[in-house]
């Protein structure tokens, strides 16, 4: 929404310039295999307590979300893409029997490794006794918080684009990302390879958002982003992690290519403040979910949204965040 008078912001022609220029030094910067980023810095920011109190949010999360019993992860293989700066997340899935859990990264965001160690130990005191062993198996407290790879493997400098080229087919039993699957441009590649690698029946749990901050944080319309041509946007986005732009239609088109049983939980809407929604919000109501005046950001900026955008729902750009839990068919033959 709106916050500051338009005489006052930044130009949007300033904007878009800027953002080409951090797309261009992004993309030269990794052709020259400089991956060390502040992309994924989550908990540089955050107090020891602050960084576990996140790690158990997310973890719980998957499991709320997918509906999953912490017991179902037993001997199960999982693959997280995009764990950022902290490995807090698979340590949980191991120690709660996972056989091996992997996290891939595109960029190595840059860490404070004290800190790192301070999250670890803090965390590991959290569990219960038989998570604790296992903890104890993953990462060797006593020598830099070093991980054991058979447990957990960290695996950075290539993206989800190309993970089917790294990992054997139906290699997972479950594949979860927080915040990534928006930030990769080629989309549809990343969807395809990580289809390649899960097995049949498996599950992937991605939280998705389709926003943006490089005009927000200036005063424009939410939605200001949905209004830039596609030749433009592609060169803002492509390299710089930027949002891909693409919404909950695109999601439910793309797994329904991919034959998936697929869930989308709405947790948050455009101009939308508090908590996020509970699990198994599947469809907004108005006066529980959005208001009047949230259709009028939609209607109000409709008419110079891209074509493609302008084609869509109230309810479909309404929504700015969702969990999507995907279930690959056992036999896509039998479908």
């Amino acid at each position: 929404m709106p916050t500051s008078n338009a005489c006052s912001r930044k130009p949007r022609w300033l904007i878009i310039a800027a953002n080409l220029w951090q797309n261009l030094v992004a993309a030269v910067r990794f052709r020259l295999g400089k991956v060390d980023s502040d992309i994924g810095a989550t908990h540089m920011r955050l107090t020891t307590k602050e960084s576990v109190d996140y790690i158990n949010r997310v973890y719980q999360d998957y499991l709320r979300y997918g509906d999953i019993g912490a017991t179902a992860l037993k001997d199960k293989r999982v693959l997280e893409i995009g764990p950022g700066d902290n490995l807090g997340v698979a340590l949980r899935f191991y120690a709660a029997g996972a056989s091996q859990v992997v996290c891939l990264d595109k960029y190595y965001a840059r860490r404070i490794p004290e800190h790192q160690e301070a999250i670890y130990r803090m965390l590991r005191e959290q569990l219960n006794d038989a998570e604790r062993d296992r903890y104890d198996r993953a990462v060797d407290l006593a020598n830099g918080a070093r991980m054991e790879e058979k447990a957990v493997r960290y695996v950075y400098g290539i993206g989800a684009e190309k993970v089917d080229r790294l990992f054997e087919l139906g290699s997972f039993d479950l594949i979860v990302s927080r915040a990534v699957m928006w930030e990769i441009y080629d989309v549809d590649d990343a969807l395809r390879a990580l289809d390649k690698v899960l097995r049949p029946g498996g599950i992937m749990i991605h939280k998705i958002a389709c926003l943006d901050w490089m005009f927000r944080q200036d005063g424009y319309h939410p939605l200001e982003f949905l209004t830039v041509s596609e030749p433009i946007y592609k060169l803002i986005a492509r390299n710089s992690g930027k949002s891909n732009r693409r919404t909950i239609e695109y999601y439910r088109r793309a797994m329904n290519k991919l034959r998936y049983t697929a869930t989308f939980h709405i947790t948050r809407v455009v101009g939308g403040k508090g908590e996020d929604f509970p699990p198994r919000t599947t469809s907004l109501v108005k006066g529980e979910h959005y208001t009047e005046e949230t259709l009028k950001l939609i209607r109000d900026i409709r008419p110079r949204l891209r074509p493609r955008f302008r084609k869509l729902s109230d309810e479909d750009l309404l929504v700015e965040d969702m969990f999507l839990v995907a279930v690959k068919p056992s036999s896509r033959s039998s479908r």
